[in-house]
């Protein structure tokens, strides 16, 4: 059984605008025409709108100018994205102070998912009175940016359910209009010399998407739905109760029997989402139902962090050869550096002769 694992530097690698800073420069972007909906004249006549219409994807663009050339202006600004940027929303306020002062600024979702993992952090050593006991009386946006810095600590009766909620609420409105970002990916048009010939020549049996979208599909040798596992979810699907069907999270972040005692920030943690959002669950099956003992992984465009360790170590363990591609040397190390992590270096040791590195 061949199994391949596709993240992120999949879809970046057919050049889709699938990073975090695409959807934050789209963002950006809608934030100007909320602002000043003349900026669409200027689309439509094929002139310069801003500098956030220069900082978006070209192939998103061109998707833009035939919505705006043929009166769809609506698409462009829905009714969350329209919520999240005149509400306020303290996550996307954060990450865009974040990215303005050069504290993110790589392309991988694991460094955008570090700083959910920084706010989280010191969710937790507030509710374990670790910090002074403050009472906080801004409000969550303006607050959110400070916990993240620890220059602001405090607690009272509330925090656990209000303010706890608040932000949570604030995330998965986020978490929609990124569903609602990929759903406009998914329009743009993949064309056949796009194809990657490594992957193109491996004949798939099942697949694991860490990505939001179908491009494998779209552009590949076709899979059954049955053999596919979105491990963190697939844009356009309908919503469960009005929560989005992606995950979009931080890994375990407390240690020993506080993970069990501590649980008030579970819902920003990937593993519990996943549950909540029932994602990420046929993986395991896909090993239980294969009759073969001769299992062979391909891993293209992940990088392998401990974000998402608990499915990529199940898969490894159950695996007779591991074929990682990876883009340059550094690519190797960080990604070598990653396995060591996730499963132990006395277990990297030990599986290592079944992994090969190869140049994608």
């Amino acid at each position: 059984m061949n199994v391949l694992i596709i993240g992120n530097g999949f879809d970046l690698a057919h050049n889709l605008p699938t990073s975090y800073m695409d959807f934050m420069n789209y963002l950006d972007f809608c934030h100007a025409v909320n602002v000043n909906p003349e900026i669409l004249k200027y689309i439509r006549h094929g002139n310069d709108a801003n500098s956030t219409w220069e900082n978006l994807n070209d192939k998103l663009k061109k998707l833009i100018f035939d919505w705006v050339s043929s009166g769809r202006k609506d698409e462009l600004l829905s009714h969350n994205i329209y919520k999240l940027l005149n509400q306020r929303n303290c996550w996307y306020e954060y990450f865009a102070d974040e990215i303005k002062n050069n504290k993110l600024s790589k392309k991988n979702w694991v460094d955008f998912e570090s700083k959910i993992a920084i706010v989280v952090k010191c969710l937790e050593d507030i509710i374990q009175r670790k910090v002074a006991n403050h009472y906080i009386k801004d409000n969550r946006v303006s607050i959110l940016p400070l916990v993240a810095s620890k220059t602001i600590v405090g607690f009272d009766k509330g925090f656990e359910y209000d303010y706890i909620n608040c932000i949570r609420r604030d995330l998965e409105l986020f978490i929609k209009c990124l569903d609602e970002y990929i759903t406009i990916v998914g329009q743009i048009k993949l064309f056949e010399k796009e194809k990657l010939g490594c992957i193109d020549n491996i004949d798939v049996d099942r697949l694991v998407s860490f990505n939001y979208t179908e491009t494998y599909s779209k552009l590949y040798k076709p899979i059954d739905s049955s053999c596919i596992d979105y491990a963190h979810g697939k844009a356009g699907e309908a919503d469960k109760e009005d929560i989005s069907n992606l995950v979009l999270g931080c890994e375990e972040t407390l240690q020993g029997d506080l993970i069990n005692t501590i649980t008030q920030c579970g819902y920003f943690k990937k593993y519990l989402q996943r549950d909540v959002k029932a994602t990420g669950r046929m993986y395991r099956k896909f090993y239980e139902e294969c009759t073969s003992g001769d299992n062979v992984l391909y891993i293209f465009g992940h990088s392998l962090d401990i974000n998402d360790g608990d499915i990529i170590k199940y898969m490894i363990d159950k695996s007779e050869k591991i074929v990682i591609y990876y883009w340059n040397i550094d690519d190797v190390v960080n990604k070598a550096q990653n396995l060591v992590r996730i499963m132990t270096k006395e277990g990297y040791e030990n599986a290592r002769w079944k992994i090969e590195f190869r140049e994608q």
